[in-house]
């Protein structure tokens, strides 16, 4: 094998990450765009697309294996015009693509690798291919374009028509009544496939899947179903406790491999710290757990200490991967953690199973919980307090000591979507920790998006480099933008942020638009070499930008006073009804929008020179199908408007849009309304 370094291709002008890790490979790769369509055209040669990220570990194992491989590259080059895909960077060729794939095998994942015509429709797809098998399925997939290619025009003609039709169906809107008998039903349907030992859904691998936990436990709130919040608290402290969560340096890896939440695919993804640090915020305020309350400040602290970069924003990803070896950085030989450690090796031991069930392979070990904190004072013989001291030395000892260790790769482009998440994360933080260090960042990413992620027509960039921006956004920044400004609103009621919510929401409600339809195309009108502009409406690890519109749409009507918006919502989720009720797992956050139009809804409005104080209170245990607007002084605000009495504390509840007189005093309102 020649030195990699020896071979240059056409993406050492990327930005991406995961595109510049190829930049040397023996490869001809393209970046996607129209140049090497044209290419493909011009040379009358089928396109080969690969599509990954920087954090996915197969991807590196197929890189290594093949892609860096002599003979791959000759038949590669010879026989394709080679593109390489960031899907966290064109998320609409990725979504096209893997729905091509999906409908081919029944299958999909990272790598994607797709054989398209030379006009960029798809003909053949999978994943992963070993070496030799990826050598035999190119040279018969280049044979059978030459022979047969009126065959693999048809079949591409035939499934491009299937995806569109696909698409249609989606994207209807036959509209269904929005009832709570039907979302009962619909809860009943997903709690079949509970793990009611570890938590979350049967089988393995496991995701944390927050949309779905966040469903449930709102609804379980909202109905008072002990059953199904029991199930959200077994599956956060199963998760809280296990090995997909970073004991040592805080944060979730992606999933755990095996049912038990023990053994973690290590790659760390923004997206799932962000909302998983929303949902632990959420539970912590419910519940004042000692483990939630340490899951969000570790979860949060990993965010500003691992993934901030200098602009104030988060990077997408950490790597599985270190010197060559999946999880190197994140596990444990017995005797390093006898001598590191020290005395405090025996609490060490037990605390986080140094032992026959903590034990990986190859003599590592994975360290988590199994026990919970008082059971663990009990069988030690000490104190709780003083154990919870010395697990957080140990921590410390360790993390200080893994810090000399190489370190996995950070992938340091910031999507502003997943910032989106991050700053509603860490906003729901700062309301269960009151640490103002998690407002601040919040606030500082969202004001570097505002000033920097702006496209001239007040649009938004997908893509932030070292801070330039590029790549015209999706609705998906849009959407989960949004939701991190409302979040941020009710964290510190600057009602700059509702204002830039709103501007947002306008812009998108003119660039995505689908004709005669509620709903939004995931790609704007702008957007160049999209294979097809979709309609985004199935929820999986993070919301859809559709469902997450609906939301927004339906909380910023009533802070604005905007029915129209509100009608709009209760369109979009009614016309998705039929899908919530189907198929809940799959539209989990739909659902969530499901009861914010079917179950009590309540505005809060404090005003008068005690309101942050006052709602601070309000806001101590979480609630949902509820907002909170507060200000001391007179506002143009629609929710506050006229509500202002000068130096006299006023505490108005309106629930779904029918307002009671004001209370005068916090306590005055907690005898008419005790928590929840």
């Amino acid at each position: 094998m020649e030195n990699k370094s020896t071979y240059t291709n056409s993406l050492t002008n990327q930005t991406s990450p995961y595109l510049l890790q190829h930049a040397h490979n023996p490869v001809h790769w393209h970046p996607w765009g129209l140049p090497a369509l044209q290419i493909a055209k011009l040379r009358d040669k089928p396109l080969l697309i690969s599509i990954g990220y920087a954090a996915c570990h197969w991807c590196h194992v197929m890189a290594h294996q093949t892609f860096e491989d002599i003979d791959s590259a000759r038949i590669m080059n010879e026989n394709f015009i080679c593109v390489k895909v960031d899907r966290e960077e064109r998320p609409d060729v990725d979504k096209a693509y893997m729905q091509a794939v999906q409908a081919m095998t029944g299958t999909g994942g990272w790598p994607l690798h797709v054989f398209a015509l030379p006009d960029g429709r798809p003909f053949y797809g999978g994943t992963y291919f070993p070496k030799d098998r990826w050598q035999q399925l190119c040279l018969a997939i280049a044979q059978e374009y030459q022979r047969n290619r009126n065959h693999l025009n048809a079949y591409a003609e035939n499934l491009e028509k299937g995806l569109q039709r696909h698409s249609y169906l989606t994207g209807n809107q036959i509209k269904s009544d929005l009832d709570q008998n039907s979302i009962r039903d619909a809860v009943r349907e997903v709690s079949i496939g509970f793990d009611q030992n570890h938590g979350g859904m049967l089988g393995a691998p496991k995701f944390p899947m927050p949309a779905l936990l966040g469903f449930l436990l709102n609804y379980s709130i909202l109905e008072g179903n002990k059953g199904i919040y029991d199930h959200v608290l077994r599956t956060l402290n199963h998760m809280a406790m296990g090995g997909i969560y970073d004991h040592v340096g805080g944060g979730f890896a992606r999933y755990s491999v095996d049912a038990g939440w023990k053994v973690p695919h290590f790659e760390k993804m923004l997206y799932d710290n962000a909302q998983l640090l929303t949902l632990y915020s959420r539970a912590f305020r419910r519940e004042g757990t000692h483990l939630y309350r340490e899951r969000v400040q570790e979860t949060a602290n990993f965010l500003l200490t691992e993934m901030r970069t200098p602009q104030g924003l988060f990077a997408s990803s950490i790597d599985a991967d270190s010197e060559g070896a999946e999880g190197k950085y994140y596990v444990w030989e017995k005797e390093e953690l006898e001598d590191t450690l020290g005395d405090q090796y025996p609490i060490a031991k037990k605390v986080f199973n140094i032992n026959t069930f903590g034990l990986w392979e190859d003599g590592k070990y994975i360290l988590h919980l199994r026990e919970d904190f008082d059971t663990l004072s009990e069988s030690l013989k000490i104190s709780k307090n003083d154990l919870l001291d010395n697990i957080k030395h140990i921590k410390e000892i360790l993390r200080v000591h893994r810090q000399d260790r190489a370190r996995p790769g950070l992938d340091h482009k910031c999507l502003t979507s997943w910032n989106g998440l991050a700053i509603q994360g860490l906003a729901e933080a700062y309301l269960a920790l009151r640490d103002p260090f998690c407002l601040e960042a919040a606030k500082t990413a969202a004001r570097f998006l505002i000033e920097h992620a702006l496209t001239s027509d007040g649009g938004l960039f997908h893509v932030m480099v070292d801070g330039k921006p590029h790549t015209i956004g999706f609705l998906e920044d849009y959407s989960h933008l949004i939701t991190g400004l409302i979040a941020l609103y009710q964290a510190e009621f600057e009602e700059r942020w509702i204002e830039h919510a709103k501007d947002l929401m306008l812009v998108a409600l003119d660039h995505f638009q689908v004709p005669n339809s509620s709903f939004l195309y995931f790609s704007p009108e702008t957007q160049e070499n999209f294979i097809k502009r979709d309609i985004e409406l199935t929820d999986s690890v993070i919301p859809s930008a559709n469902s997450a519109i609906a939301h927004q749409l339906f909380i910023l009507a009533r802070y604005l006073e905007l029915p129209e918006w509100e009608a709009r919502a209760k369109d979009m989720v009614s016309a998705t009804a039929d899908a919530v009720i189907g198929h809940p797992g799959n539209y989990s956050h739909w659902a969530d929008a499901y009861l914010m139009a079917a179950f009590p809804f309540d505005e809060i409005a404090v005003t008068g020179p005690d309101a942050f104080s006052v709602t601070q209170k309000m806001q101590s245990s979480y609630l949902p199908n509820r907002i909170y607007a507060a200000s001391n002084s007179q506002t143009s605000l629609p929710i506050l408007s006229d509500r202002f009495n000068g130096q006299q504390n006023s505490i108005y509840l309106c629930r779904d849009k029918v307002c009671g007189l004001p209370y005068a005093s916090y306590q005055e309102y907690l005898r008419e309304n005790p928590p929840v």
